[in-house]
């Protein structure tokens, strides 16, 4: 599956099912292993980290599926749930509930936000 676009941002919305995860997961994956290595890492926000689960479990499914020949890497325990690709790209899932909760990644960069 190859995510293509004209535009260099996409806004997704709707009620549930039409694809706003896959589309995210997607976006991210189709930048991993092309000469971005540690310069490309990402982070998904979700309220809570229960909201996360059903995102972690497509990413489980789409990248074994999309990028086999890498191998990436599912990490998890102690609130950091990560994939890791052997060039170094790097997908993080977080929360992120108050304005507060800025603080937990100011000064982090991210090239990647969903």
């Amino acid at each position: 599956m190859r995510l293509s676009r004209r535009y260099r941002e996409v806004c997704y919305s709707g009620t549930r099912g039409p694809g706003k995860t896959d589309a995210i997961l997607v976006a991210f994956a189709h930048h991993c292993n092309i000469d971005y290595w540690v310069f490309w890492p990402g982070v998904i926000f979700r309220r809570e980290y229960k909201h996360l689960d059903d995102m972690i479990n497509k990413s489980k499914r789409w990248f074994n599926q999309l990028t086999p020949q890498f191998c990436p890497c599912y990490l998890s325990g102690q609130g950091a749930m990560n994939w890791f690709w052997p060039g170094g790209e790097e997908l993080l899932f977080r929360t992120f509930n108050a304005a507060d909760d800025y603080w937990k990644y100011h000064g982090h960069e991210y090239p990647f936000i969903g």
